[in-house]
């Protein structure tokens, strides 16, 4: 799978509406890696819930039953999510549009995927990252808004 290149100009933002354009397009170029490798394992017949906070906005109806192999290490069976005591979970899923979760990678991410496409998705997602790392727009666990104002912040002081 080829993805595209964010264009430079969306790479030079001269406002904060820029920026927010930039944060939103990182945002889903996260969302459109973890889908067409569906690097989580998620199976929306109901009999594997075996994905991460990664996916929560677009699957609501397992929320309250999900684990992913990372999470069996835990005692009681029932695992935690990734995002397991973020002050931004709700029973429905996360509440914000948070950019560093959607470029986050837990330690079993890889498992059962291809070398080739291992190689693939850890290129994208450092590019990916790259570029928010350059505008100051990760940040953990935290809203856009947050993200934004910090990286407009640094922004203006380059």
């Amino acid at each position: 799978m080829r993805f595209k290149k964010i264009p430079k100009k969306l790479q030079s933002p001269k406002t904060k509406a820029d920026l927010s354009k930039l944060y939103d397009t990182l945002f889903q170029a996260g969302v459109e890696v973890f889908s067409s490798f569906n690097i989580c394992n998620h199976t929306p017949t109901g009999k594997t819930y075996r994905m991460s906070c990664l996916n929560r906005m677009t699957n609501r109806k397992v929320v309250n039953t999900i684990s992913c192999s990372s999470c069996k290490q835990y005692k009681d069976g029932t695992g935690y999510c990734c995002c397991g005591g973020c002050a931004y979970l709700l029973q429905k899923g996360c509440r914000i549009k948070c950019l560093w979760c959607k470029l986050w990678l837990c330690y079993r991410w890889d498992e059962g995927l291809k070398k080739k496409d291992v190689r693939q998705i850890t290129k994208r997602i450092r590019y990916l990252r790259g570029i928010a790392e350059e505008h100051d727009l990760l940040h953990y666990r935290s809203p856009k808004w947050y993200a934004i104002k910090r990286g407009w912040e640094t922004c203006k002081s380059k």
